[in-house]
């Protein structure tokens, strides 16, 4: 502001100067520049005005990356007019669904007329979830500075950023529990597509490969197979997306580490999903990951064979909020009467005090938090 006035003043200055000057001498010299710094303040706002409304913005981002991955942002711009742009700011705001923090990137460059031309600018992915990038604002200001227009151009993109697999390998199959036996294992909905065992009305989220077309046809609404299950290769994942609120202002440094501490303890517990759904996924086990969902205020649960399954279960996570409650989830959980051979239980705290690194990724699985259910 102080410098918007500084300039306001010298512009009336130069004015005045030119004025005296022309009282004085008397030259048509005077006079031609006298005209020209009258006229030019709105020449300079409708030549601004002019070029911010007819610039094209454009950009390509990728639909998924990897956490830890060095993403290039680059824009594209394209100015359509005679008129170069010497100072042209671009404002891109850049936030995680799941945490508290939003960015703001100020870029500032020119335009050259009637040409296209990218600027790009490097971030670094530290955490996995959604990650929010809009080109909130462009601004131009006018060629004396005197009046800067704004312009929201339509450039939002979700980016799903996966976590990290871990190098641990975890011996999965040593973790027991109470599975169905054998010789009811015909009577159990599961996953072995060899043995059908029922069918039953579509519901939203099955598969096209499960509809029974035959049948469908016959009973003039779309059906489904159900297969029998071979529970003693089950596999339950309960994830638990507890986390303490953060306020946003951060105060002190100590409240500031704290604060970092529980973001990545909560960040960790996908990556140890991934770890554990990964190798389960290796070894032909279907997995049933569970979730309590504060949105719908009920515990979710989803299938994952196949690792696009794995995919879409973190497009669901990742749009969800985390809960505050620690322990909201298994209190669920512990409701439902399903039995699995396996079963683990991440929780990204234990007695509300953030696990660390060799807790959580220890060398046995039973270091992360397996409950044997009977």
């Amino acid at each position: 502001m102080i410098k918007k006035i500084l300039r306001i003043v010298g512009y009336v200055i130069t004015l005045a100067a030119l004025y005296l000057g022309l009282r004085f001498f008397r030259l048509y010299f005077f006079a031609i520049l006298l005209f020209f710094f009258i006229l030019f303040p709105f020449v300079s706002v409708l030549l601004a005005r002019y070029v911010i409304k007819r610039t094209e913005y454009t950009w390509h981002l990728p639909d998924m990356i990897a956490k830890g991955a060095d993403l290039e942002v680059t824009i594209g711009m394209r100015n359509p007019t005679i008129f170069p742009i010497p100072k042209h700011l671009l404002d891109l705001t850049i936030s995680n669904l799941f945490y508290p923090n939003e960015d703001i990137h100020t870029v500032w460059t020119g335009l050259r007329i009637r040409s296209e031309q990218t600027v790009t600018i490097p971030l670094s992915i530290l955490y996995s979830g959604y990650l929010q990038i809009s080109l909130s604002q462009v601004r131009i200001p006018d060629y004396l500075n005197f009046i800067t227009f704004k312009r929201k151009p339509e450039l939002k993109k979700d980016i799903l950023i996966l976590p990290i697999r871990l190098n641990d390998k975890f011996s999965t199959m040593a973790v027991g529990g109470s599975g169905n036996v054998e010789l009811s294992e015909s009577d159990v909905v599961g996953n072995d597509a060899t043995q059908m065992i029922d069918v039953r009305e579509y519901r939203p989220g099955d598969r096209l490969n499960t509809i029974h077309w035959k049948l469908s046809v016959k009973a003039g609404e779309i059906m489904v197979k159900q297969f029998g299950s071979l529970s003693d290769n089950d596999a339950c994942i309960l994830l638990d997306l507890y986390r303490p609120k953060i306020q946003n202002k951060r105060v002190f440094k100590d409240q500031e580490d704290a604060e970092a501490a529980i973001i990545e303890g909560f960040d960790s517990a996908f990556d140890m999903l991934e770890t554990l759904a990964s190798q389960l996924l290796s070894e032909k086990r279907p997995i049933l990951v569970c979730w309590y969902s504060r949105r719908m205020t009920e515990l979710k649960s989803m299938e994952v064979t196949r690792r696009s399954d794995l995919n879409d279960l973190y497009r669901i996570l990742f749009y969800e909020e985390p809960v505050t409650d620690p322990t909201i989830t298994f209190e669920y959980f512990t409701k439902t009467d399903d039995n699995y051979s396996s079963f683990f239980y991440i929780h990204p705290a234990s007695q509300n005090v953030a696990l660390n690194h060799a807790f959580l990724f220890g060398n046995d699985i039973e270091m992360v938090s397996v409950v044997h259910r009977d």
